[in-house]
């Protein structure tokens, strides 16, 4: 029966005060399970503390793919069209234990901390705060370039948001790409909530660019605090000073 364990390296925080950085389970992402490298024979997906198991097979060696997809957001790996996920060339009879860090697996480990971010956002931060659904959507994460933004989910052949690895050319840190994230999401909300307005006919409006862009600071700003202020306590770690929010 395939199992296992996925986490993520949450690279701002350090364990206890050590050179071991804190980690978190990647939530809810799709795990298939490959015979001969290329067949799906079983699926599984992980619960709240990145463990997965799948029914059983009587394929003795399998590989193993994690996408980075949960029930309302689909990570994508630089364009519309490819989920991100990562593959496990190894093929063997062991359970699935990995963690994705910014030393060893610095492309997956961006693409997990957006996942992770979104799915918080839905799964808490929507009913916590009050904050309007932005509905199902995709994510396009960029590894190259610095900009991020949220575009009209009715504009084809693109992903409602994009997520930078870099702001300015400089890496966000784990907590930056958490806010970018909920930045993002937080105008798909609004723009749902109040489509008059980001209409077409006021896109020269700077009083409305000033409250659009106010409403998702205000709340990114929050958001973001209140998780890493309680994952430094957790930690030990003292306060939470961010640099991104």
């Amino acid at each position: 029966r395939p199992s296992g364990n996925v986490y993520v390296e949450e690279d701002i925080v350090r364990t206890n005060n050590s050179r071991n950085f804190h980690t978190e389970p990647v939530k809810r992402a799709r795990v298939n399970v490959l015979k001969w490298g290329w067949l799906q024979i079983e699926h599984g997906t992980t619960n709240h503390d990145g463990y997965f198991t799948t029914g059983t097979t009587y394929t003795k060696n399998v590989n193993y793919v994690v996408k980075f997809k949960h029930d309302y957001v689909t990570v994508k790996d630089g364009n519309f069209f490819d989920t991100a996920s990562w593959f496990s060339w190894s093929c063997n009879r062991t359970a699935l234990n990995i963690t994705f860090t910014r030393a060893n697996y610095e492309n997956y480990q961006f693409f997990a901390l957006v996942h992770n971010a979104s799915f918080d956002y839905y799964d808490r931060c929507l009913d916590q705060y009050d904050l309007h659904d932005p509905g199902n959507l995709n994510i396009t994460a960029q590894i190259n370039g610095s900009g991020s933004n949220a575009t009209a989910q009715w504009y084809p052949f693109n992903s409602a948001i994009r997520v930078s690895k870099k702001g300015n050319n400089i890496y966000r840190g784990s907590d930056g790409i958490y806010s970018t994230t909920v930045h993002e999401l937080t105008h798909c909300g609004h723009r749902k909530m109040d489509p008059g307005m980001f209409s077409l006919f006021h896109l020269g409006n700077k009083e409305r660019l000033v409250i659009t862009e106010s409403w998702a600071d205000g709340v990114e700003t929050i958001l973001t605090n209140d998780r890493y202020i309680s994952m430094f306590a957790s930690e030990g770690y003292g306060n939470y000073r961010s640099t991104n929010s």
